[in-house]
């Protein structure tokens, strides 16, 4: 059985992402993702896995922040043994 990937999550500053970070403040429905994502602060990180990666592609508002930086997250695939 393959595990699953691990990726790091943090804010990206160079989006405002005003609608994204609104549609978080009142999450419907409240998932465990919205969850970690509304305790992301400042230049902390959190580890995500593939699923809520997928999760967090598909909310509102995504990938609407300008050419430079479309989306509200900086997402990097952690290493394994397997990606090294």
């Amino acid at each position: 059985m393959a595990l699953s990937r691990q990726y790091r999550v943090s804010i990206d500053w160079e989006n405002n992402a005003r609608g994204f970070w609104s549609y978080l403040q009142n999450p419907r429905p409240l998932t465990d993702l919205t969850v970690k994502l509304t305790h992301l602060r400042d230049y902390d990180f959190i580890y995500l896995t593939d699923n809520e990666i997928t999760e967090l592609q598909e909310m509102p508002f995504w990938n609407h922040g300008p050419t430079h930086a479309p989306n509200s997250l900086i997402i990097v695939e952690m290493e394994t043994a397997d990606n090294v």
